[in-house]
């Protein structure tokens, strides 16, 4: 088949059909074999535009080419980190995504919901996430959506919170 020069294939939106990465590959044959942490990500994208990120750049990539935000399902990806833990010892998680979820959108609000529910019961083991100040910030002002008690309550052991700049206006 001929390739098309510039041709950009449309973003993979449909996650929990992508069967679970070969974590084998490094867990049985590095030295990560012996480290207790495992990263993980729920999701991929970020609409933000911080100046010391790629995605702005992706973003462009696939500008009309699928949403720019896409996430496992809350019990696909739950499936994966049992499988995790079964196969390697495993005693904390470190959720890689650009954002944790969930954004200000109703989906992504009913999947932290429905995440905060089953991770205590299904994993139960602490975790760490990436996520915004401001995002937090407007969750719990504008939606009454407290997500950091919540992820306290389900297990957040700590986390890192970005900051792109301390002015609004640059």
């Amino acid at each position: 088949q001929e390739v098309q020069k510039g041709f950009v294939r449309p973003r993979k939106t449909d996650l929990d059909n992508l069967p679970f990465m070969d974590r084998g590959l490094i867990y049985d044959n590095t030295a990560f074999k012996t480290r207790f942490k495992r990263t993980h990500m729920a999701s991929r994208g970020c609409p933000f535009r911080c100046a010391y990120c790629f995605e702005p750049q992706f973003n462009n990539l696939y500008k009309g080419l699928g949403r720019i935000r896409q996430y496992y399902n809350v019990d696909r990806f739950l499936d994966e980190l049992e499988f995790i833990k079964k196969n390697w010892d495993t005693r904390y998680f470190k959720f890689y995504d650009d954002v944790f979820p969930p954004f200000p959108n109703p989906g992504e609000m009913d999947w932290h919901e429905e995440f905060c529910s089953k991770y205590p019961g299904r994993i139960g083991l602490p975790f760490h996430l990436l996520t915004r100040a401001d995002n937090v910030e407007t969750l719990m002002r504008k939606h009454k959506l407290n997500v950091i008690r919540d992820w306290k309550k389900a297990g957040l052991a700590s986390l890192t919170m970005s900051i792109e700049s301390g002015n609004c206006f640059t």
